[in-house]
């Protein structure tokens, strides 16, 4: 698909991280602990017992985000992340993720 990040950085049972840009193993580790947790909380929410592997894209420009997501949906200027194509799209901002970082966040 055109725009997507092409570079498959991550992948485990539940998700599979897309990017242009290769991140930290122990930022993605706390990634996927973090997804890993708010899945239990949506399956029992649904009340339903699996779903499929999610694809997530993050995109380190905002054309690229734009171009794509707009292919599906219409979104705000200021959008920075949405759900479209089957997929979790997030433009994301380097020093945002630099703070992240440093502050160590665990989800076990």
């Amino acid at each position: 698909m055109d725009y997507l990040p092409n570079t498959k950085i991550f992948e485990n049972e539940d998700i599979e991280i897309y990017s242009n840009k290769d991140f930290s193993k122990d930022f993605l580790e706390r990634l996927s602990n973090f997804f890993s947790k708010k899945k239990k909380s949506i399956l029992k929410f649904f009340r339903i017992s699996s779903f499929m592997k999610v694809r997530i894209n993050l995109f380190d420009n905002r054309t690229s985000y734009y171009n794509f997501s707009t292919q599906y949906i219409n979104i705000s200027s200021y959008s920075l992340g949405n759900c479209c194509a089957e997929m979790i799209n997030y433009i994301y901002n380097e020093s945002v993720l630099q703070d992240f970082a440093k502050a160590r966040l665990s989800y076990c």
